[in-house]
């Protein structure tokens, strides 16, 4: 494992501290941690001219000492980045729009860029940038003094410095496990002096309770039989009131089924003795393609009075913003009663002669699953087989997402796919073979209540 110096730690550190669900803006967390005011630093990363600068205060930058320790500690922290990547501790995602920005502004005194005709102006208070390398004042001194990079170093920034970013639960155990501070060595030590002061109490204190009880026994004669009947029954009245048999009461099981145009009009069929709560049709696939009997089999579920979804039948060489895009125009209506988006990857999401590129598909589908919880306000869910998620669904990112399994086995439960083995699976598509009126379809069971399903 890579040795990490203090700053590194520090870094690393502050990167586990960010929201508890392990996806945010490197931007933001860069912007708090290296380039702000009280640092004397700022960044500007320009996608249309492919160059990037370092802004340094001019009184550093007139150090040559000081000037080549500042570029250094910038560019270390730009190597763990892309170190962190590199052995999936982190994961960042790069979406269309983000990638098509014009500009990125890295420092605390900057509050909205405005583009002038000969300048930038950065904040109310009037800094300026009109050349690449320096930042001024209202009163045009300069203030910040910029290094530049372009070619590889800056594609090095593009790729590493822009996106949302995922930590891994590797990384926060590493940290745990490898980046304790002086102040929780010496915190241990306390406690363990605690601790062992604690076991010497209690021991005296037993000493002198056992004295005491042996110096007021009275004389041994003709003792009272020990009513072991009543104890034993208190003993157990006790254990009775401190469970609570409810829950039990209240899990269910519920059975769906998932149906596309291939089916027909089976959902007409449906009666009473199917015992079926919810229903889940095929609304797009692609970038184009949408199910022609959607619509007819979205009212046909609210007529039966089933708990709806719908799914979008992903493609891994198609663009996920517009297939995002395609599938939420589709399913707009959607609200708060039905199930939450689902999004079908599997086999048959790969085109038959493509190579797959991991990382790619793993980016794009975060960017397809981003973009409908961004738009949905709810978080989608992942349908997919064992198989497929155990071979392409590695990365932890993606147990955030509710999954809904097919996996065929007359066991009373499935084999969870690794990423989802502490979450489990929500909907598990248990057979295909479920008959409606001669019409086979798949068979879907829930373990939990309605208003479970869809939250």
């Amino acid at each position: 494992m890579r040795a990490f110096t203090e700053i590194e730690k520090r870094f690393i550190r502050r990167l586990v501290s960010m929201p508890a669900d392990g996806v945010f803006s490197i931007s933001q967390l860069l912007a708090q941690t290296l380039f702000t005011k009280r640092y004397r630093r700022a960044l500007i990363l320009q996608t249309e001219a492919r160059f990037a600068v370092l802004y340094i205060h001019a009184e550093i930058f007139k150090d040559e000492n000081l000037r080549k320790k500042e570029t250094a500690l910038f560019l270390d922290i730009l190597s763990l980045i892309r170190y962190l990547r590199d052995q999936r501790y982190i994961s960042l995602f790069i979406g269309t729009t983000t990638r098509l920005k014009p500009m990125y502004f890295w420092q605390d005194v900057v509050t909205y860029p405005v583009p002038k005709k000969d300048k930038v102006v950065l904040n109310d208070n009037g800094y300026y940038t009109a050349h690449p390398e320096f930042i001024c004042d209202k009163n045009d001194r300069v203030v910040y003094q910029g290094i530049l990079f372009d070619t590889d170093a800056y594609d090095m920034m593009a790729e590493n410095l822009v996106g949302s970013v995922y930590i891994s639960r590797a990384l926060r155990e590493l940290v745990q496990r490898n980046f304790r501070s002086k102040e929780d060595i010496r915190f241990e030590k306390l406690k363990r002096v605690l601790m062992g002061c604690i076991a010497v109490m209690s021991l005296f204190t037993i000493s002198v309770v056992i004295a005491a009880f042996r110096y007021n026994v009275p004389e041994r004669g003709v003792q009272e039989p020990i009513n072991t009947e009543i104890i034993i029954h208190d003993t157990v009245s006790q254990h009775d009131e401190q469970i609570d048999h409810s829950d039990y009461n209240t899990i269910s099981t519920l059975y769906g089924i998932d149906v596309s145009k291939y089916n027909g009009d089976v959902i007409t069929e449906i009666n009473a003795e199917d015992s079926l709560s919810f229903m889940i049709c095929k609304a797009t696939e692609g970038v184009t393609i949408t199910d022609p009997d959607f619509l007819s089999n979205w009212q046909a579920m609210k007529t039966k009075g089933m708990i709806k979804g719908a799914y979008h039948f992903y493609r891994v060489n198609d663009d996920p913003r517009k297939q995002a895009n395609h599938f939420w125009k589709t399913i707009q209506k959607i609200d708060s009663l039905d199930i939450a988006p689902i999004v079908d990857i599997e086999q048959g999401s790969i085109a038959r002669s493509g190579v797959v590129d991991m990382m790619k598909l793993e980016r794009e589908l975060f960017q397809f699953l981003n973009y409908i919880e961004t738009k949905s306000g709810r978080i989608p869910m992942i349908y997919t087989d064992l198989s497929f998620a155990n071979t392409y669904l590695k990365h932890d990112v993606f147990a955030r997402y509710p999954l809904w399994l097919a996996e065929y086995t007359s066991d009373d439960v499935p084999v969870v796919p690794h990423t989802w083995n502490k979450k489990g699976v929500r909907i598990w598509q248990k057979k295909d073979s479920y008959n409606i009126a001669s019409h086979p379809t798949d068979f879907d069971v829930f373990f939990g209540s309605k208003t479970e399903l869809y939250k």
